[in-house]
């Protein structure tokens, strides 16, 4: 008798309003789509979904919530009127319906259960054998019918040519298990389970060193045996199959008669049964099967794969060579012609580049290369012979780490002609190779999951990247589930955290192989489907448990620390569920001879097929989720990694100058490189309610000719490598600095004439040369063709000269500060972020033009068109941002500046932009203006700030910072500080301060919060000999710097001044350093008694505040300038000021103890003149 889950329960309240009504009978059926209320061991439970049969309110218990899983929610305790009127339910009984036709999944297989006491196999793993050796016979074929339906993803399976055999179904159980095997049966397959069913494997000639070496060759010697004096003979590159009694000759376990199969079949006789018409064995099988299919009206495709795991040793040699890639294709029409009942090929190779078994020969530079050119060939071939009325497919199984798909020029595959890539999303763990425990299968990988780490991989990850980095249509993509687990042994999940070492020496649980539990073994001995709802084996100590951040499923012993990694039917309905959902072109199992078809289900299912009343199985509750648990993503550095890290040739460049880190030496300039810090950004959850963290990227942060032995410190640089950007860490970046042609007098026009004529040489006869108001890069080399320190492979730069960077001037082909940030992008979304890109013209030292450009109509045009044409070379971009430095002057002398117009024809030159954007781009791609604006009143007041934003101006970046700088300043003060000391004018020349600006652009310019992004800077502002009493200085001291007089940036603050080293110590000064804080600004600024040397700077704590401020005024945002100036402290800072929930595991450091003040000092007002 088949036992289902029927629940006696009364119902208490018959609607909402808690009218009592009758008693309900057991849950037998589905409830519909009514609302009830039951009295259920005491308590009242409400459903929130429609009630199945085997939904229990005993599983929710008091105090839980509705799920999809199980739809009863708790109410509150029942009444003692309502328990003596109603009565109660004191738990559910699980009784037999009576004539209930299902059967139970499982059915006795007297082989398998000699061969557990042969080799004392313990279900518990207690035992001494951890291998079972479980037939498949253990269980029956459950493959429900579901209605044909081809707008849905298609439902796919490997079927290997190895699974029919088990030699006890000649020989008993004996002592040597070495040739027990599944002894699968391929008429447990019904016809129209599948939509593709993918013959593995073929061989290829040639492979000499592989496991299967001596069967490819004795196949090719028995083959050539066969052959006429006439033929030719096979050579290196043509298929093969690796066991032709099994392919061909068997009638067992293949779903052919008994006495139609060719039974004396072996390596030196195939040939004349190598065909469609008289195959037996499994390629026999697969033809009846197929015609059985057709005569039910269902599509059946087959395929045939080469390679596979062990297989896939002469793939590189026989790419690289045109004329083995010749036998190979040519071999490949032969077999379509010997079987025409094909129509796809499936290429197997594991894997391009290296990474499969160590005896395979691999070329990990020019094997994705060499696999484009075999597809280009072989698709040229196919089309050739079989033309588009007969298309035969290629498709590749490829492996679904990014690392292996980065190797195998995927892009080019599909622009060579294939049709599918099956994404092998399975074997991300094992035991002995993997180093923490974690899952082999997951569709999801936990938020907070290191980008690069090697751990906590995903199927979704790697769709992503085929997706959105190589532009792979989501059709051709198959996603694949895992009928086995993988298995290991010493796990403990009981902690929390979970510690997720392992005994990688272990003797793991598996079936044939260790580690690797098949799913006839799992149902066995593991996992309960016998009452329908999933569960572990009571019985053997097992329990199903799912990752609620991975969203995994696993089976685990606390007794033994017996861990299972594996596909459930929950977790292959959700996969197929996303393919659905994601448009991909169907979902496939490896393999289709491990399952008993209840996986195969679950993907019809989550697919969206409709099963047919005759179903075998009701799916339902199979569904349910397992006890949660979290296994927190690896993070690669622990929490308590340092900041700080050695540099050699930041130190040598001391040595050099003759600088100390206490302000003594020689040099003031310590020219001290990104290097010395590491990346240290924690990583968030993206949250589009709060306050945006954006920042300014620099396309010359990049250099520093200390990497290329240049001994002169007028060449060092920050050398800062965009690797070290979080691809998570901000939410825009913003490219920094377009130059605008026609700017003739400021410090870089040599250059951007240079740039100017290299591109008119470029262009061809009957162009138009670029001239007045026209964006160009001011530096094609750094922007376009570098790699170093931009995020880009050795290799794939372009050292052209200024005369040929036009070709490279797009998003496609760019190399460079653009092509990093392309991939950084790209990289982002893989992770789940949207990284939105801006890029900036002008700045401090490009603004000499901005003002003739706005006065003049024609130059005005040619500004926008050219913008325009940016986009359009570049649509990664969403924003074009102006830096005026400044509008009405008082920005560097050489600039010119028309006090009086500079601000309405500011507004002009907006206003017809924006018109020109929307014209170009529309809404469904709207581009938004921004502005970098000062935060000195005069300077906002001559900017026409109002008009910008009635023109349609988007943004203000706030550049909240150098309100105070040695040499120009007359007082020391604070040169990014949030709030002004009480009593300072507002209207004043000195203590100048952010909100001051702020109240100005809202209160008195009206405008809206949400368009202000408040400024913070990742360097600081100094000077010597400075009084912090008389707030006198030495104007024209050698104020301590990085590059830059008197400006030290963060790298080299942390290094020298400020230690971030100590958690326990908080932020502190260093070197004879002390950070105070100003209690009047609340801004911090570390000073050195003595010397007088004076740092004002953002810290952690003053980026805190500001974000907070930011919050509660409702700004769009904050950002720093620049975050090529950040290790990633700061930009932390601003993500928890903003509120931002930190992701699971994705702190580097906890910033808590840094948000400490400095001693207390004041620096008060200085009256304005």
């Amino acid at each position: 008798m088949y036992y289902k889950h029927s629940y006696t329960t009364t119902k208490a309240m018959s609607d909402v309003s808690e009218q009592i009504g009758e008693p309900l009978a057991v849950w037998n059926e589905q409830s519909g789509g009514q609302t009830y209320n039951v009295i259920y061991a005491g308590q009242v439970y409400q459903n929130q979904y429609w009630v199945e049969r085997w939904h229990s309110p005993g599983e929710v218990g008091v105090n839980g919530t509705a799920s999809p899983h199980n739809a009863w929610q708790w109410q509150r305790a029942a009444t003692i009127q309502e328990l003596n009127d109603i009565g109660d339910t004191p738990g559910h009984e699980v009784t037999p319906i009576p004539g209930d036709p299902h059967p139970p999944v499982l059915e006795c297989d007297k082989l398998t259960e000699e061969t557990y006491e042969k080799v004392d196999y313990q279900p518990d793993g207690s035992g001494r054998s951890n291998l079972s050796y479980t037939a498949s016979r253990v269980c029956k074929s459950m493959y429900n019918e579901y209605y044909e339906d081809s707008s849905r993803p298609k439902v796919a399976a490997y079927i290997t040519d190895w699974c029919q055999y088990d030699s006890r179904l000649d020989n008993g159980v004996t002592n040597d298990p070495k040739d027990f095997g599944r002894g699968y049966d391929l008429t447990k397959i019904p016809a129209t389970a599948y939509d593709k069913l993918v013959f593995s494997f073929m061989a290829v000639c040639g492979d000499t060193v592989g496991p299967l070496a001596k069967e490819i060759a004795d196949v090719v010697e028995g083959w050539n045996k066969q052959l006429g004096p006439d033929d030719p003979e096979i050579t290196e590159g043509h298929i093969i199959p690796v066991d032709p009694y099994g392919d061909l000759g068997t009638t067992r376990n293949v779903g052919l008669p008994d006495g139609t199969g060719h039974y004396d079949l072996s390596q030196t006789n195939f040939l004349p049964y190598y065909n469609q018409d008289r195959a037996a064995g499994l390629l026999g099988g697969l033809r009846e099967l197929q015609n059985t299919a057709r005569l039910q009206g269902h599509r059946l495709d087959l395929a045939f794969s080469i390679g596979g795991w062990s297989l896939s040793g002469y793939f590189s040699a026989m790419a690289a060579d045109p004329a083995k890639r010749r036998v190979f294709i040519d071999s490949i029409l032969d077999f379509f012609e010997r079987f025409p009942m094909f129509s796809g090929i499936d290429i197997d190779w594991e894997y391009p580049g290296g990474g499969g078994l160590e005896s395979n020969i691999f070329d990990e530079v020019n094997d994705g290369p060499n696999y484009a050119i075999l597809i280009k060939e072989l698709r040229t071939a196919l089309d050739a012979r079989f033309g588009a009325h007969d298309h035969k497919e290629i498709s590749i199984a490829s492996s679904a780490v990014v690392s292996k798909l980065q190797k195998s020029a995927i892009a080019d595959l599909i622009a060579n002609g294939l049709d599918n890539i099956f994404l092998m999303s399975y074997d991300l763990f094992g035991t002995g190779w993997a180093e923490h425990i974690g899952h082999h299968t997951n569709l999801t990988s936990p938020p907070g999951a290191h980008p690069n780490s090697g751990y906590d991989l995903s199927a979704d990850t790697a769709i992503k990247y085929l997706r959105y980095v190589l532009g792979v249509p989501a059709n051709s993509i198959q996603l694949g589930f895992a009928n086995y687990g993988r298995a290991c042994l010493g796990a403990d999940l009981s902690g929390q955290p979970v510690n997720r070492s392992y005994d990688m020496e272990g003797r793991a649980l598996g079936t044939f192989e260790k580690g690797a539990p098949e799913l006839f073994d799992i149902f066995n001995n593991y996992f309960d489907v016998e009452h329908q709802l999933a569960a572990g084996q009571d019985d053997n100590s097992f329990v199903l448990m799912t990752d609620t951040l991975a969203d995994a499923d696993v089976l685990y012993n606390p007794t033994g620390g017996h861990y299972i990694s594996l596909d459930t039917p929950r977790s292959v309905k959700i996969k197929a569920e996303y393919a659905a959902k994601h448009g991909l072109g169907g979902i496939f199992s490896w393999s289709g001879d491990q399952d008993n078809g209840l996986l195969a289900n679950a993907a019809r299912e989550g697919a969206g097929y409709v099963p047919k009343p005759t179903e075998k199985i009701d799916m339902g509750p199979l569904y349910n989720p397992g006890v949660p648990f979290e296994l927190e993503p690896i993070i690669p550095d622990n929490n308590n990694i340092a900041v700080l890290q050695y540099d050699q040739q930041t130190q040598d460049a001391y040595d050099q100058v003759g600088y100390k880190s206490d302000g003594s030496g020689e040099s003031n300039l310590s020219y001290t490189a990104s290097r010395v810090c590491k990346s240290m950004y924690n990583q968030y959850v993206q949250d589009n309610k709060r306050a945006k963290v954006s920042a300014y990227i620099t396309d010359w942060c990049q250099f520093d000719g200390r990497l290329d032995n240049i001994g002169n410190p007028a060449a060092y640089g920050r050398g800062f490598d965009l690797n070290k950007v979080s691809r998570t860490g901000y939410d825009r970046l913003v490219f920094s600095f377009m130059a605008v042609c026609g700017d003739t007098t400021g410090p870089l026009a040599d250059q951007i004439a240079t740039v100017v004529d290299g591109w008119n040489s470029q262009l061809n006869d009957g162009d138009t040369p670029i001239g007045n108001g026209h964006i160009v890069p001011i530096d094609p080399y750094a922007d376009l063709g570098s790699t170093r320190n931009v995020g880009l492979p050795e290799g794939s730069g372009h050292s052209g000269a200024l005369d040929e960077f036009l070709a490279y001037y797009n998003q496609e082909d760019a190399a460079g500060l653009l092509g990093g940030l392309r991939e950084l992008q790209k990289n982002a979304l893989l992770a789940g972020h949207t990284l939105e890109l801006a890029f900036s013209i002008g700045g401090w030292s490009l603004s000499g033009y901005f003002s003739d450009m706005v006065k003049d109509v024609d130059a005005r045009k040619t500004f926008i068109d050219s913008i325009i044409d940016f986009f359009e070379r570049f649509p990664m971009f969403s924003c074009v941002d102006i830096d005026w430095e400044y509008p009405g002057g008082g920005g560097l002398e050489s600039n010119s500046f028309d006090p009086e117009n500079d601000g309405p024809n500011y507004a002009k030159l907006i206003g017809e932009l924006r018109a020109e954007l929307d014209k170009h781009f529309g809404a469904g791609d709207r581009k938004e203006i921004s502005i970098a604006s000062s935060a000195v009143v005069a300077k906002i007041n001559r900017s026409n700030i109002p008009d910008l934003i009635a023109n349609g101006l988007d943004n203000i970046f706030l550049m909240s910072y150098d309100l105070f700088g040695t040499g120009w300043a007359e007082h020391i003060g604070h040169h990014t500080n949030l709030l002004s000391p009480p009593g300072a004018d507002p209207d004043g020349d000195y203590d100048l301060s952010t909100d001051v600006a702020i109240r100005h652009l809202i209160d008195n310019l009206g405008v809206p919060p949400e368009k202000i992004h408040l400024g913070y800077a990742n360097y600081g502002r100094s000077c010597v000999g400075a009084n912090l009493d008389t707030r006198d200085y030495t104007k024209d001291g050698n104020a301590l710097g990085t590059f830059e007089n008197g400006a030290p940036e963060l790298f080299d603050i942390f290094n020298n001044y400020f230690d971030v080293e100590d958690p326990d110590q908080g932020a502190a000064g260093k070197n004879g350093f002390v950070l105070k804080t100003d209690t009047l600004a609340d801004a911090d600024v570390l000073y050195q008694e003595g010397s007088g040397h004076y740092i004002s700077l953002d810290t952690p704590r003053t980026v805190k505040l500001k974000a907070e401020y930011a919050t509660a005024q409702g700004l769009g945002g904050v950002f720093s300038w620049s975050g090529d100036q950040d290790c990633g402290l700061l930009a932390n800072s601003a993500r928890e000021g903003a509120g931002y929930e930190l992701a699971p595991a994705g702190r580097k450091i906890d910033m808590e103890p840094f948000y400490n003040t400095g001693e207390a000092f004041e620096l008060k007002p200085v009256p304005s003149k």
